[in-house]
């Protein structure tokens, strides 16, 4: 094609113009966020019918279960106060709330059944479950497996571990099939997930609360038995939690099975903890496992059976290799609590930091704890570097500390634990800076549009006035 020198300016300007028009456009696209239409919402009530219901609020679904069976990926399950006799499986991504926001008037009965409500694989990632109570299942209550982002709130789990038969004997060889970990809430094999503000009582097999790796060895099926996903237990969030009257195991216990996993960099919150079999636990139990860098903070630990907290390197001379470290119990009130037998003259003891090696513990940090109604205020054995930092240990405390600690290392020993906190509540700041981003995107989108009309406006200007005729030569 053969253009003018006349022609050439205004070919110019058109092409600019069309540059400006289309960057303009293409900016837009990426970083004004589109709007994606809302989550699908299927609604389930006693009254309802899975047959002839179509899950809307006036036809709704009659069972949780196939509420969820033909929910989209990302759908709301709103559940209507009654009673559901069953077991809800959950294998993608859904949230699962009651109506109500009341776990007292809707409630999940499993009575017979395994689980009342099972939250299986990674596809399930990102499930909420949210105002139900969960109750009388076999085993766990509500059981998370090899999930992450997998958020636990306000609900009740009640008399679960029904068949106490089938779980793990503390010591000795069990007769048959067993569960490690079969707690009213258990969590295994997960990642950044949430437990928090539920009420676990009564669990009648095990105890309350648990954080637990997966592998080989899974803790939260019966064993001997099929291996599961090799994934550690890391990030956890267990918060404002009420963990009581559990008799048969720990209120809450974050505890490692499989070598080359762990249970690493989670935090136990402000629970109350109170009458169980044992307080707070962070152990390893298999030879060559890890537990590092976890949190134990700001907790109610009374009137457990055993010890209030537990930081333990567990299975005696039968356990090389466990590394447990870098771990933290900071703030709780600990008081009224029972012997821990693994020492050699058990008395109630507040706090017990041990392991049957010293290389099998280092590290641990236990700060600013009251504690009061105990014999040993803290009892540490084979526990190197174990830091003893400023608690307030009352006088109703007959011996405060047992066994060898560094204990005047400076206060800046403190920072790793304290970065660990600090990491975890960033997590509301970056959900806070994802949505200023977001605005951000967006008053930028406007102000690429505003700049491509103005220049386009300028570069028609700019063509018109090239192209003008002249007078002269």
């Amino acid at each position: 094609m053969y253009l003018s020198r006349k022609a050439i300016p205004k070919f110019i300007g058109t092409l600019l113009l069309f540059a400006i028009l289309l960057t303009g456009v293409f900016l837009t696209v990426l970083v004004v966020p589109t709007h994606a239409q809302p989550p699908a919402v299927i609604f389930v009530s006693p009254s309802g019918s899975d047959t002839i219901g179509n899950g809307s609020p006036g036809k709704p679904y009659a069972t949780i279960s196939h509420g969820v069976s033909v929910a989209p990926v990302g759908a709301e399950i709103v559940v209507s106060p009654g009673m559901y006799n069953e077991m809800v499986n959950i294998t993608k991504s859904v949230s699962l709330v009651s109506a109500s926001g009341q776990p007292s008037n809707t409630i999940i009965n499993a009575t017979g059944l395994l689980h009342g409500i099972e939250v299986i694989g990674a596809a399930a990632s990102g499930t909420s479950i949210e105002g139900l109570t969960v109750e009388n299942a076999n085993e766990e209550g509500i059981y998370v497996q090899d999930a992450s982002n997998v958020d636990i709130t306000n609900n009740a789990a009640l008399n679960n571990v029904q068949n106490a038969t089938i779980v793990c004997p503390i010591s000795g060889t069990p007769p048959g099939p067993c569960i490690n970990e079969d707690k009213g809430i258990e969590l295994v094999g997960t990642a950044s997930s949430t437990v928090a503000g539920n009420t676990v009582v009564g669990t009648v097999g095990d105890g309350g609360i648990g954080l637990s790796d997966d592998g080989k060895l899974n803790p939260g099926i019966p064993q001997p038995g099929p291996a599961g996903v090799a994934n550690p237990s890391i990030d956890n969030v267990v918060a404002h939690n009420t963990v009581v009257a559990n008799v048969g195991g720990c209120g809450i216990v974050v505890s490692a099975y499989d070598p080359g996993e762990g249970v690493i960099g989670n935090v136990v919150n402000s629970n109350d903890v109170v009458g169980n079999a044992e307080g707070v636990v962070v152990a390893t139990v298999i030879p060559g496992t890890s537990a590092i860098n976890n949190t134990v903070i700001g907790n109610s630990i009374l009137n457990s059976f055993t010890e209030g907290v537990d930081i333990d390197s567990s299975g005696g001379a039968s356990a090389p290799g466990n590394v447990v470290s870098g771990n933290s119990v900071i703030g709780n009130v600990i008081s009224g609590n029972g012997p821990d037998y693994d020492f050699n003259n058990p008395k109630p003891t507040g706090i017990a930091v041990i392991s049957p090696t010293s290389l099998m513990q280092q590290g641990t940090v236990v700060s600013g704890n009251y504690i009061l109604n105990e014999y040993y205020g803290l009892a540490v054995a084979n526990a190197t570097g174990t830091m003893i930092l400023s608690n307030n240990i009352a006088s109703t405390v007959k011996v405060p500390i047992l066994g060898a600690v560094a204990s005047q290392e400076p206060i800046s020993s403190l920072q790793n634990s304290l970065n660990q906190l600090q990491s975890s509540a960033a997590k509301q700041s970056d959900l806070n800076s994802v949505s200023s981003q977001a605005q951000t995107a967006t008053d930028m989108g406007y102000v690429a549009i505003v700049i491509a009309v103005v220049l386009g406006g300028v570069a028609i200007g700019l063509a018109r006035r090239r192209t003008a005729p002249t007078s002269g030569k």
